[in-house]
């Protein structure tokens, strides 16, 4: 229950004015860890790739549940950009190859399978609507 709950709050923090401590209230400490673990970071002063890389340093120390939900945000992630922003894709991709080759080995591998997947089918041009879809 708490990874469900988790999984669907884990973009208010970035995206509103909730804080961690409002996720601790309303659900508990393990739903706020791990919406904490998911919820990236944009110190002051660091350009996207800083960003990239610090996040990519954090997630590698998460539990298995951090991963698990970040790998499946990944999946979908991945396919909308693919979809809706081509231009930004091979940006994002390789970032995504990055964040799995690192910081997301130990979360669910059939999940870590999927979006390697998405990656390579993108990346080698195989046409798939399951990947672009």
């Amino acid at each position: 229950r708490r990874m469900l709950a988790a999984a669907w709050v884990h973009d208010v923090v970035e995206d509103t004015k909730i804080t961690i401590d409002d996720i601790h209230r309303v659900f508990d400490v393990a739903v706020a860890r791990i919406v904490h673990g998911l919820t990236n970071e944009r110190p002051e002063g660091m350009n996207r790739a800083q960003r990239h890389r610090h996040n990519l340093e954090r997630l590698s120390k998460t539990a298995y549940d951090v991963k698990t939900i970040k790998l499946a945000d990944c999946i979908c992630n991945m396919r909308d950009v693919v979809r809706e922003d081509p231009a930004f894709a091979p940006t994002y991709l390789a970032e995504k190859r990055e964040l799995l080759d690192g910081a997301l080995v130990g979360g669910c591998p059939v999940l870590w399978a999927m979006a390697a997947k998405i990656i390579t089918d993108y990346f080698t041009g195989y046409n798939d609507e399951a990947t672009h879809a």
